[in-house]
């Protein structure tokens, strides 16, 4: 510890007018502060920080070199330099940009998400409930009939559930049938023969091994294959969690059996 220094310094600006800076001495460490009109160096923005200057203590062997509190980068903070009277450039201090109090913060809009109903409402478009049969026309008749052409995902006409496979069918006609098939963790469907009847199907989620008469695949989500007639098949879930199929059922023409054929000619 040692005495305390109070001395002036002065800076020369452009303009050749002095600035006065009053350098303290505390310990070893002295701190400058500008005082009268930095505006020059400074740009208008007021000094906020200390420097800190080299030490002036006898006989004691310090850096040289200014040193400053570390920027502040990201708010913009930048180092502001000034001339010194006999030439180069000395740090004048830290330059921080003030908020403008003029600029208003930008308001998020607010999405309003599309509903059905509401996507709807600006089309001139009457809508059919779609738990009711559709007025289609049928050419072999050469008029309109009502079949159930529309269904919706909760509503399915046949179920089947056991420990391994769910099965739903949300169209069921004469011709075809389609619905989602689920395979439970780790269980098989089971070997099947299709006889007269061709069926595709699409692998929604899931990792599965299926099996086409003699020949097995790997196949996963977005994959599909289908089962030719006169065919068996099965179905593998890979994983511990459910594997979605959807699939379509083309129909054929079911085989008659002979022994009925037999009962109707002798009655």
């Amino acid at each position: 510890s040692g005495p305390v220094l109070k001395r002036y310094v002065k800076f020369t600006s452009k303009n050749d007018e002095p600035i006065a800076c009053e350098w303290e001495d505390s310990s070893s460490d002295k701190s400058i502060v500008l005082k009268g009109d930095a505006s020059e160096f400074l740009s208008n923005t007021p000094l906020k920080h200390k420097l800190v200057m080299p030490s002036q203590t006898p006989n004691v062997r310090r850096t040289k070199r200014i040193r400053l509190k570390p920027l502040e980068y990201w708010r913009g903070e930048r180092v502001n330099y000034m001339m010194r009277p006999s030439g180069g450039f000395v740090v004048g201090g830290i330059v921080s940009p003030e908020k403008d109090p003029c600029r208003k913060a930008r308001k998020k809009r607010n999405h309003t998400p599309i509903t059905r109903s509401l996507a709807v409402e600006h089309l001139n478009v009457s809508l059919a409930d779609t738990s009711k049969p559709t007025a289609v026309w049928d050419p072999t008749l050469n008029e309109e009939v009502l079949l159930e052409c529309v269904n919706t995902g909760s509503n399915h006409s046949c179920f089947f559930n056991d420990e391994s496979v769910e099965i739903y069918k949300n169209l069921n006609t004469s011709v075809f049938a389609a619905g989602k098939l689920i395979l439970k963790p780790l269980k098989e469907k089971g070997h099947q023969f299709v006889y007269t009847d061709n069926i595709a199907f699409h692998v929604i989620c899931g990792k599965i091994i299926v099996t086409l008469h003699k020949t097995s695949y790997y196949l996963s989500t977005g994959d599909f294959f289908y089962v030719p007639e006169g065919n068996g098949y099965n179905i593998r879930n890979l994983l511990n969690e459910e594997s979605i199929l959807l699939f379509t059922q083309l129909k054929g023409k079911r085989p008659v059996i002979e022994h009925s054929l037999n009962e109707s000619s002798s009655s």
